[in-house]
């Protein structure tokens, strides 16, 4: 992976993150037909690399002025735990609230993506987790 684009990235607290932080995950993006940004997120999600994953998002977001955004993450490896995942959604800024978010995963990570979908709602963010692309894409369109 070419870490060039990385060099002045930093975390949601303004810290310039390590280039092993950087280089676990790689997000293809594309607009569809509908306005709907898909993303493809894959490699290792983990807590060290938490905030440059959702800088990525968000700057991928801001670019393609997108307000629907299709992020599947069924590919990824690793989720974060309870306590990161909470810490986390509490760090978003408050500006990913105008965008309505799906997130596509695998079954066996319902738990896991049930407590991200709780927490970001209740932060006042508009995020579901789906195991069905047909199901997150009618309620992207709703």
């Amino acid at each position: 992976m070419d870490l060039t684009y990385f060099r002045n990235m930093t975390n949601l607290d303004g810290f310039p993150l390590s280039s092993e932080a950087q280089a676990n995950f790689n997000i293809e993006c594309r607009d569809d037909e509908d306005g709907i940004l898909l993303l493809l997120l894959t490699g290792r999600w983990t807590n060290r690399n938490a905030a440059s994953l959702e800088n990525e998002m968000s700057r991928l977001v801001k670019e393609h002025s997108a307000t629907r955004v299709l992020a599947d993450i069924s590919a990824l490896k690793g989720r974060l735990g309870v306590v990161d995942c909470y810490l986390h959604v509490q760090r978003l800024p408050s500006d990913s609230r105008a965008c309505k978010t799906a997130f596509l995963d695998l079954p066996e990570n319902l738990e896991n993506d049930s407590f991200l979908q709780i927490t970001a709602e209740n932060r006042g963010f508009p995020v579901r987790c789906f195991t069905s692309r047909a199901e997150a894409m009618k309620w992207l369109k709703e």
